[in-house]
């Protein structure tokens, strides 16, 4: 076959094109975030009350510290992608010793997080966003101190319903101290676990009571 530079430039086309479909295709791996039609990312999300209570739990700790009050603050920035930040106030250990992270404000417990949205269970479309802390930080409770690090896997919801809040639910498991969920399925099928950890305890949990909504600047869907 006579090779000319027109049909050099069809089958670079038929190149380009067919890597933009596989490129499409593996970015649409469910389970997605779709914003609205006409839309874009990012898409806002807060939330905040005085009233919601935080305990930081599990072995290791001699008393539970905990936290009256919460606020969520971030975006979802791509179609998996999360940026959120969670800021806990009143945070003691008990009557007189003040919890805090290093650099915030008393009582104040401030926790950066990266997230990725994720089967936790395929079979049944059930979602969550494992959130991993983006920085290291150092935990304060009056004189005792230690660093916290690591990942939470939290459950998501409504899925498949447009909407403008995203619930999400941060609890400990039927183990008293022990995350409800730790396990979940990365895009290749393989099932990966999170951990939290205070000092050298690696099986801490992050308590929160309720479910708290966020709202969102638009709406969206959960494509699961």
């Amino acid at each position: 076959m006579r090779f000319t530079f027109k049909s050099a430039l069809v089958a670079l086309v038929a190149v380009l094109v067919l890597g933009a479909v596989a490129s499409a295709s593996a970015s649409a791996a469910l389970p997605e975030f779709v914003h609205g039609e006409g839309e874009a990312f990012p898409i806002s999300l807060s939330f905040s009350s005085k009233s919601v209570s935080t305990v930081f739990e599990g072995p290791g700790f001699l008393s539970q510290p905990g936290c009256n009050g919460a606020s969520f603050s971030g975006e979802v920035t791509a179609a998996k992608s999360v940026s959120l930040t969670t800021e806990f106030e009143g945070c003691r250990l008990d009557a007189t010793n003040i919890c805090s992270t290093k650099g915030a404000a008393a009582g104040h417990v401030v926790l950066p997080w990266s997230g990725t949205l994720v089967y936790i269970d395929k079979a049944t479309k059930q979602v969550g966003i494992v959130l991993k802390l983006t920085e290291k930080l150092i935990f304060e409770c009056g004189s005792w101190s230690a660093p916290i690090k690591g990942s939470i896997l939290i459950p998501v919801t409504p899925i498949n319903t447009k909407t403008s809040k995203l619930g999400v639910a941060i609890h400990h498991g039927k183990a008293e101290g022990q995350p409800e969920y730790k396990e979940y399925e990365n895009e290749k099928g393989e099932v990966e676990k999170t951990h939290f950890e205070v000092g050298t305890h690696v099986e801490n949990n992050l308590n929160v009571a309720g479910e708290p909504q966020l709202a969102a600047g638009k709406s969206f869907t959960i494509s699961g």
